[in-house]
C-alpha cells in the first residue's frame, strides 16, 4: 500500500473544493436546509472519487532512454514508452525528467500525455537543451497520474543512476599542426614505411634503401627516405572556476582542440588539480570529455603535476593553458620559461577564445 500511495498529493484544486463544502456543511446547519447538505456531500463525494481514482488506477508502465553524452546547446531527444496493461483505459499522465547534479545543467521537461486505451502502448519524445557544462550523477523522472477532475494526483519518483556527462559549447578549435612537420611533409619524423621522397646517400644508411634507377641516372648513390610523420604529444592543464562565462568559453575552444587532436591520432594528456589532490589522465575517444565536463573549481597545477605532465607529453610536445581571466600574468610567464625549457611549446587557449 505504501509504494502504491508513494507521490501521492493533493492538486491545487482542492482547497477551494473543500472550503466550499465546509462552508455549506455550516451553512447548511445553521439554516437546516436539505439542498445544502446534498450540495455539500456531492463536492464531498467529488473529492473522495478524484482520490481513489488515482489509488485505484495506478497501473500504467513507463519506461525511459535518453543519452549519456550531451553538449551545451545541442539539443537531444529524450523518449519515454507509456503502456496501459490494465483493462480499463488509463488517466491523462504528466511526465516529468531532470538532471540531478550539484548545479542545474539543464532545465527540467513536462510532458503531457493523452490517456491511452487499455493494452496499448505509446512513446512520447522531449526535447532537452543543457545550458550549462557539468556532470550529473543520475537522471530523475516522475510519472504523475492526474486524478477526476484534477484534484488529486500521484507521481512516484523514480532515478536512474547512471552517469551524465555535459560537454562544452561547440568551438572553433586552436589551429595546430600535431604531425610535428610543415606543409610540405618536412619535419620530425618517425620510422615507417611511407615513401617520402628521394635523397643523397649518407653514411650509415642500409644497402637495401638504395635506390638504383635515380643513382644510374644521377651518378651518385641515392636513397629512398621512408617514415610517417611523429604526433606531437598535447598536455592540458586547467585552472578557473566552473560557471565564469570566459573560463567556459576557453574550456570550449580547449575541448574542440582535444577533439580533433585525438582523432588525428595523437597522444593527449589532462591535469586538474581540485582541493589539493591532481587528476590525471590519457585521454582517449571515449574519456577525452571527462575533465571538461567535471572540472568545477581547478588551482594552478603543483610541481608534482607539472613534472607528470612534462614527463609523458616529453620533448617537442605542445602545453594547452585553458586558464581564467584572473590567474595572475606571472604565474603564466613562469610556466611558459619552465615549458620552453623542457622543450614544449605552450599555447593560451584564451588568445583563440
Amino acid at each position: 500500500m505504501r509504494r502504491r500511495l508513494a507521490g501521492f498529493r493533493a492538486g491545487r484544486p482542492l482547497q477551494p473544493v473543500l472550503s466550499a463544502a465546509a462552508t455549506l456543511v455550516v451553512l447548511a446547519v445553521l439554516t437546516r436546509s436539505v439542498w445544502l447538505q446534498v450540495v455539500a456531500c456531492g463536492l464531498l463525494g467529488l473529492v473522495l472519487a478524484s482520490a481513489l481514482s488515482v489509488v485505484l488506477d495506478n497501473g500504467c508502465e513507463v519506461t525511459l532512454r535518453h543519452p549519456n553524452d550531451l553538449v551545451v546547446g545541442a539539443p537531444v531527444d529524450i523518449c519515454f514508452t507509456v503502456e496501459n496493461p490494465g483493462l480499463r483505459r488509463s488517466r491523462p499522465l504528466l511526465l516529468r525528467y531532470e538532471l540531478v547534479a550539484a548545479r542545474p545543467l539543464a532545465p527540467a521537461v513536462t510532458v503531457y500525455v493523452d490517456p491511452i486505451p487499455a493494452g496499448q502502448r505509446v512513446e512520447v519524445r522531449a526535447t532537452v537543451t543543457p545550458d550549462a557544462r557539468g556532470e550529473a550523477t543520475a537522471a530523475r523522472w516522475s510519472v504523475a497520474q492526474l486524478g477526476a477532475f484534477g484534484l488529486f494526483s500521484i507521481a512516484p519518483v523514480r532515478t536512474l543512476d547512471r552517469r551524465v556527462l555535459v560537454a562544452p559549447a561547440p568551438a572553433a578549435p586552436v589551429p595546430l599542426r600535431l604531425d610535428g612537420g610543415s606543409p610540405d611533409g618536412d619535419g620530425a619524423m618517425r620510422t615507417g614505411f611511407d615513401v617520402r621522397g628521394v635523397r643523397e646517400w649518407r653514411p650509415g644508411d642500409p644497402a637495401r634503401h638504395v635506390h638504383w634507377r635515380a643513382s644510374a641516372r644521377t651518378g651518385e648513390l641515392r636513397v629512398l627516405e621512408r617514415g610517417e610523420p611523429s604526433h606531437g604529444a598535447l598536455g592540458v592543464f586547467f585552472v578557473g572556476r566552473a560557471g565564469d562565462p570566459r573560463f567556459e568559453s576557453v574550456l570550449a575552444v580547449a575541448a574542440a582542440t582535444v577533439r580533433q587532436a585525438v582523432d588525428e591520432g595523437a597522444d593527449c594528456y589532462a591535469w586538474v588539480e581540485q582541493s589539493g589532490a591532481g587528476c590525471f589522465g590519457r585521454l582517449t575517444p571515449t574519456s577525452m570529455m571527462l575533465p571538461f565536463a567535471r572540472v568545477e573549481t581547478a588551482e594552478p597545477p603543483s610541481p608534482k603535476g607539472f613534472s607528470h605532465m612534462l614527463e609523458h607529453v616529453g620533448d617537442g610536445g605542445r602545453l594547452l593553458l585553458a586558464f581564467a581571466d584572473d590567474v595572475p600574468a606571472g604565474w603564466v610567464a613562469q610556466v611558459r620559461d619552465f615549458a620552453a625549457s623542457s622543450g614544449l611549446e605552450v599555447v593560451d587557449v584564451r588568445d583563440f577564445a
